[in-house]
């Protein structure tokens, strides 16, 4: 099913990109930096396990581990956790071998070992070729469940590309394997998968709805094992191999752009299940995988940089980031919480706290030259010495580049030090905290990073941004956006949510956007110069960055579509009438009358697929649509969708 909706994604860029000529994305793709150019400094670590470590968590301090013989959890069931992070044998031996960790062939093998004070979490760290591997492993006592995260830093200046390799091996007696939603995997006592054309095939086999597997016993003597994969809503799921009768292999095909971090987190539970589980109770059973509280204590470097939870790790900050975002994951790489005093951090170990006092900065950018005064700073990377490129983050979640430049500024550190700051010389400073941190300008209506790594405050202006979808063009105000911010893709992609919460994957139109900017006044931009494009009262929703795009769909109140690709549009049928193909031949059905609409079969291979469809009175009924096609009026325009793109219309 994966590979199917694979196909179709292509399909739908293929059907974006012939909307617009070549010579206009050549214009989209050669006009602005495609790369920022320096990496930003939350994403790079020093060299070594050991400072890895402290750069991916900063919130809680690390001690070396001790092995317990077991851990139990609250409902009895038996973890025993191994220095390589695997289960050893679990409950009355349910397993000979759970979680082992293999990276591109390498057996995962820590020359660090560590653990929280606590005792709750593991953090075993390797290295690679350049990638530094970190597994958190914390058994969930309340839950009764084992979450893994496993952390991939680039080190290198090259892409990685990784196939990830998760395996367990039970003692005997398997029984089925079921993904969540119920949909039979491996009969009983059969080790091929089904719809596999060999015993040792690796397939995809979670739907778009399924987060994970269970694996029943075919005796009581032991427990029945979840598997926790994916967040249903994740573009990331694992592919599927039984490589022996007890065994199972979760394959995550992943890449790693240089100088970047990325993370999967997966989980395992034991249960007593007797039988296959009806719906509810199956929903129940992977109910703690799916909640917040389940990832809410990892640090937010490492969630945000999570593959499959249904958001992209590969964005340096998420949409729903706080504008003081970027401040805090500096600050989190240097092992720093910020307070009542400035800092000076001349390395990972040698940093001087104080008051930093002296002259505004005049900031030399690629927009024009602008002055800073000093009040107004958050922290600041300097040239460290080496001309490196040079960074003032403001208070109100602006973002300065270029070259930095002061008359006068001192450091009176708390000992009685004074040292003399020359902005071309220090690594980073930070400033101490003030009530005015992230409060965005008063005039801006929207924040614009640049892939330079410039974040400006944009004033309200007549501007259009024009763009194609699969189903047509669309031209959007400024007004109306949310968020608009690029994909990883193989396609030049960007995702565009307005504020009605409609979510499409456009590609921009080529020609330049005139901007109104509070610091530089009118910039033109090239729109593959943008990175990120975030309405500033979009940062309301800040404290919600865990809240799932699947919850705020549930939330919505107007007719709305969702649609292939993560595309979502608040829309209403465009027809007083559509006719279905159904056993009983052609049936006209008054769409004022329609309640829900949805994809009958997700793994059906249809360019015309059967749809369940729900009237108002509770009617029900399945059929096809005659001509194919769904008529949606959405984004102010009509639309003509293909049957095979519509997921559901509610």
């Amino acid at each position: 099913m994966i590979g199917l909706h694979f196909n179709r994604l292509w399909l739908a860029a293929i059907a974006i990109l012939a909307l617009w000529p070549a010579a206009t994305l050549a214009q989209r793709y050669s006009s602005g930096p495609t790369v920022p150019a320096v990496a930003p400094l939350s994403a790079v670590t020093a060299v070594g396990p050991s400072s890895v470590a402290v750069a991916l968590d900063t919130s809680t301090p690390l001690v070396p581990a001790k092995f317990v013989p077991e851990i139990k959890d609250s409902m009895g069931f038996r973890w025993d956790i191994t220095p390589q992070g695997c289960v050893q044998s679990g409950t009355n031996r349910c397993f000979s071998e759970a979680g082992k960790l293999t990276v591109s062939g390498w057996n995962f093998s820590p020359s660090q070992r560590m653990m929280t004070a606590d005792g709750k979490e593991y953090v075993l760290t390797g290295n690679r070729s350049g990638v530094v591997i970190t597994r958190r492993i914390r058994v969930d006592v309340k839950t009764s469940t084992l979450r893994y995260v496993e952390t991939f830093n680039n080190q290198t200046t090259k892409q990685a590309n990784l196939t990830v390799v998760i395996t367990t091996s039970l003692r005997r007696y398997v029984g089925v394997v079921l993904t969540d939603s119920g949909k039979m995997v491996c009969s009983n006592g059969n080790r091929r998968i089904i719809g596999a054309s060999s015993s040792s095939a690796i397939m995809p086999v979670l739907g778009e709805k399924d987060s994970g597997l269970l694996v029943t016993r075919t005796s009581s003597s032991y427990p029945a094992v979840l598997f926790y994969l994916a967040s249903p809503k994740s573009k990331l799921k694992p592919t599927f191999q039984r490589p022996g009768s007890y065994s199972f292999s979760l394959h995550y095909h992943i890449v790693v752009p240089p100088k970047k971090t990325v993370s999967i987190v997966h989980g395992l539970a034991q249960r007593k299940i007797s039988g296959t589980p009806d719906a509810k109770t199956m929903a129940a059973h992977f109910k703690p995988f799916k909640e917040k509280e389940w990832t809410r204590d990892l640090p937010s470097a490492v969630r945000r940089s999570m593959l499959n939870a249904g958001r992209s790790g590969y964005l340096d900050d998420t949409p729903r980031s706080p504008l003081m975002q970027p401040v805090t994951d500096l600050a989190d790489h240097w092992n720093l919480v910020r307070g009542r005093s400035d800092v000076l951090m001349q390395s990972m170990e040698a940093r001087i706290a104080g008051t930093i006092s002296g002259s505004d900065l005049t900031v030399d950018t690629k927009y024009g030259e602008t002055v800073v005064p000093l009040n107004e700073v958050a922290a600041m990377t300097g040239g460290n010495g080496i001309g490196r490129t040079m960074r003032v983050y403001l208070r109100n979640g602006e973002i300065l580049v270029g070259s930095v430049k002061t008359d006068d500024m001192t450091l009176a550190s708390n000992s009685g030090l004074k040292v003399e700051l020359n902005p071309k010389q220090v690594n980073v400073v930070f400033m101490r905290t003030d009530k005015t941190d992230g409060e965005a300008p008063t005039d801006a209506v929207a924040m614009l990073r640049t892939l330079r790594g410039d974040r400006l405050a944009l004033t309200n202006s007549p501007v259009k941004i024009s763009a194609a979808t699969a189903w047509g063009p669309v031209e959007v105000s400024l007004g109306e956006i949310d968020y608009l911010y690029p994909l990883r893709q193989p396609q030049p992609i960007h995702q565009l949510v307005l504020h009605d919460k409609s979510r499409v994957e456009v590609i921009l139109d080529g020609n330049e956007l005139e901007l109104a900017t509070s610091r530089f006044g009118p910039l033109k931009m090239s729109p593959g110069a943008i990175a990120r494009l975030a309405a500033v009262n979009a940062k309301a929703d800040s404290g919600n960055q865990e809240g799932s795009e699947e919850d705020e769909e549930e939330e919505i109140q107007e007719p709305h579509c969702r649609l292939l690709g993560n595309n979502f549009v608040i829309a209403t049928v465009d027809a007083a009438q559509i006719d279905l193909l159904t056993s009983a031949g052609v049936t006209p059905l008054d769409t004022s009358q329609l309640r829900l609409m949805e994809l009958e079969d997700e793994d059906e291979e249809n360019a015309n697929p059967v749809f369940s469809f729900e009237l108002v009175g509770g009617t029900k009924l399945s059929g096809r649509l005659r001509d194919g096609m769904l008529p949606l009026r959405a984004l102010g325009k009509a639309w003509r969708v293909p049957a095979y793109h519509v997921i559901s219309f509610t």
